[in-house]
């Protein structure tokens, strides 16, 4: 008999019947379906080895109702901020490692209407993906329930976002976005500024976690923010053009600060072209501090000092949560990671004149 043929007379009931278990336990420890000890899952899968048992893909599917081969990626935000290159990042190691990572996006025109972002969701929850991986930045608190559906239902998910972890009982990285303002400003107060401008692109008014953070800096060296240094835009995200238009905003106020926090790396370097080109020179009448550490940032009118937003970390951070749900077969409670920016020193800072 050949090796082939051998393959196929062997039948799952023969693997529990050698493992000494249930035709139903070696189902289980095969599919990923119900709760079965690791010593268990690694004797069966030995035995399915050595006798040569391989599982139908489609009897895999259709027994724990997954795609076991599928992860899922959910996000609102497509753009050329570090959040589209996480994404991009996220994707390619995990087709690296064999899966399927189908990308759900909605972009800015209705991204915040709840029946689109639930129709986006329920999109996705019907390719019935082994796991997921949500981007929770805007992400509404409805949409968020069905997620944890998923989970509670046998999937893995791993969210990562801003500033607060999602309503989601789930591995969760979080990076540190409104700390980032903080050692911004912290930067710029020991230059010597204290009369310090920000600007946060998406926000009509900056947010608060990010101006909270700001005023905590300023307020330990007995400074303060003023209301007419205070920027925001009409709530979309249009990096260049907002910054230009943050520019012509500053080129006309009669008093300025002495320096401006950019909470976008593509915007701060509009903002520093379109205000340069009106006789402010950068950094010795102006200092400018972005965030992100975009590939942008040492391009511009000048090299643009800069918080990282730690791509890298919070990317190795998803791939390591998931892969110890999916390979190594952890299955504690949910685990948090928190990230922190970093300050990137380049030309655009200095002490005030």
């Amino acid at each position: 008999m050949s090796l082939n043929q051998a393959k196929k007379t062997v039948t799952l009931a023969d693997v529990a019947r050698v493992a000494g278990i249930s035709k139903t336990t070696a189902s289980h420890a095969l599919s990923g379906k119900g709760w079965v000890s690791a010593a268990t899952r690694e004797t069966v899968v030995r035995v399915a080895s050595e006798m040569g048992f391989e599982v139908d893909p489609l009897a895999r599917l259709l027994s724990n109702g997954r795609s076991e081969k599928t992860i899922g990626f959910f996000t609102l935000d497509i753009d050329l901020s570090s959040r589209t290159r996480q994404m991009q990042i996220i994707q390619a190691q995990l087709n690296d490692m064999g899966y399927s990572v189908p990308i759900y996006a909605y972009g800015y025109r209705g991204r915040d209407a709840l029946e689109n972002q639930l129709e986006l969701m329920n999109n996705l929850l019907a390719q019935r993906p082994r796991a997921i991986v949500c981007n929770t930045s805007g992400v509404r608190d409805e949409v968020l329930e069905r997620l944890q559906k998923f989970v509670d239902e046998g999937g893995v998910a791993v969210c990562y976002g801003y500033s607060r972890s999602a309503p989601v009982r789930c591995d969760q990285v979080i990076y540190a976005e409104g700390e980032s303002h903080y050692l911004a400003a912290r930067h710029l107060i020991e230059l010597g500024h204290r009369d310090i401008g920000l600007f946060n692109v998406g926000y009509r008014k900056p947010a608060k976690p990010f101006l909270t953070e700001v005023q905590r800096a300023l307020g330990e060296v007995g400074a303060q923010t003023r209301e007419k240094w205070l920027f925001g835009n009409d709530g979309t995200r249009r990096y260049e053009e907002d910054g230009a238009r943050l520019g012509d905003e500053f080129l006309a106020l009669k008093s300025r600060p002495s320096a401006m926090i950019v909470a976008n790396d593509y915007a701060a370097v509009a903002f520093m072209a379109r205000v340069t080109r009106g006789g402010i020179s950068i950094p010795e009448n102006l200092s400018v501090v972005g965030h992100d550490d975009d590939a942008i940032a040492p391009f511009g009118v000048v090299a643009l000092t800069t918080i990282s937003s730690s791509i890298e970390a919070v990317t190795v951070s998803v791939i390591e949560l998931l892969n110890s749900r999916l390979l190594r077969d952890y299955s504690g409670e949910p685990r948090l990671v928190t990230v922190r920016g970093e300050l990137v020193v380049r030309d655009s800072t200095a002490a005030p004149r």
